[in-house]
């Protein structure tokens, strides 16, 4: 190699060094130490606050680039809002740097970052040869309460209850339960171990289940969320029918609070389940008589009282001042009074006809020979 082209090899590297360790500026590092002969796996733990959400970048070793790790990556779980694991370490990941940061501003229109902190992998490879190692039983690195309260949340934030357990091949799923415990469904996995709500509703309190498990056996972990929600407002149903026939009056319609409804002590919902308005029917009209008079049959003495008018008027039978007495008792407020002829007495009989508007009063005299009308 020429010196001159030894020169430029010197200054390339140089340079690449000079962007390396640009990235690691503004905010601390921690050298993250992994003894390969004990786990393959670590844990990277971001200090932010319980509001904010870790955003974790991996910082390629030769260029000095930065890539932001989703979800999706096998290598990657995320137990919580504020850490990552790193799985399937290897000596080729001595030197890796990785990097924590949240977003500075969110109403801003171009994204920014502030760096919380930078981690790099110190790798200690596993020299010692194969060993035969026992494998136990997975144990929870996580305490999971066997209750759990959460606040509904709106469609963008979603609750996350990590189940994370440590040991060898060790295998974590989550279940949705019925009331009597039995298996609902099988949530969908995701690189976080445990359980993850969506948008919690009130429709996810309930049972659920964590298994981890791995050749030696197997633990499980039984828990119960019960989500806070605020009930919401229905649609209003329709306005109902003017509550008069005639002149003014009111109509209604209401609406009900199970859009959701509230569960689990959560307030219901603000304002009123019910609203009234006024509404105008037609011009009210006094009673008109339509039909006045008697008829003798063969077995009954029919006496005949019917009117017309806004609103619809009433008909009430009196005999001799009183209501209610035999033979009026079940047939008083009808049009047509029948009245058998075994049980036709002499007397008064009033028909009282009355509306909004106006009411009067029509007898008839029954004597045992004779019937007199009387206005």
């Amino acid at each position: 190699m020429s010196r001159k082209m030894s020169k430029l090899y010197i200054s390339i590297l140089f340079f690449l060094i000079i962007i390396y360790d640009s990235v690691l500026a503004g905010s601390s590092l921690e050298d993250v130490r992994v003894d390969l002969s004990n786990s393959q796996t670590t844990r990277l733990v971001c200090p932010i606050s319980e509001s904010q959400f870790a955003q974790w970048f991996r910082v390629d070793k030769g260029s000095g680039q930065e890539t932001e790790i989703f979800f999706g990556e096998s290598r990657y779980e995320f137990p919580d809002l504020n850490s990552m694991m790193v799985k399937e370490i290897s000596a080729k990941d001595d030197g890796t740097v990785y990097k924590c940061k949240v977003i500075s501003d969110e109403l801003a229109s171009d994204i920014t970052y502030d760096v919380k902190r930078t981690f790099k992998l110190i790798v200690k490879e596993d020299k010692s040869g194969s060993t035969t190692s026992i494998i136990e039983k997975p144990t929870w690195t996580t305490s999971i309460p066997s209750k759990i309260n959460v606040v509904s949340a709106s469609r963008s934030s979603y609750a996350l209850f990590p189940c994370i357990a440590e040991g060898v091949g060790v295998h974590v799923t989550s279940y949705r339960l019925r009331d009597d415990g039995q298996v609902l469904k099988k949530l969908k996995r995701r690189t976080v171990q445990g359980v993850v709500l969506i948008s919690p509703k009130g429709k996810d309190s309930g049972k659920y289940k964590c298994v981890a498990e791995n050749k030696a056996g197997k633990i499980e972990h039984v828990f119960k969320i019960e989500v806070e929600q605020a009930g919401n407002w229905g649609a209003w149903t329709e306005w109902s029918k003017c509550n008069v026939e005639c002149g003014i009056g009111e109509k209604f319609r209401v609406r009900k609070c199970d859009n959701p409804p509230p569960s689990n002590s959560r307030r219901s919902c603000p304002g009123e389940s019910l609203q009234k308005q006024p509404c105008q029917e037609k011009t009210c009209r006094e009673p008109v008589l339509t039909k006045f008079g008697f008829e003798v049959t063969k077995d009954n003495l029919l006496l005949h009282c019917g009117a017309n008018g806004l609103p619809t008027p009433t008909t009430q039978w009196k005999r001799d001042g009183a209501l209610g007495t035999e033979p009026l008792e079940k047939e008083n407020y009808k049009e047509t009074l029948i009245i058998p002829r075994s049980q036709a007495t002499s007397g008064r009989y009033t028909c009282v006809v009355k509306n909004q508007r106006w009411m009067y009063r029509i007898s008839i005299n029954i004597e045992q020979k004779q019937i007199n009308v009387e206005f």
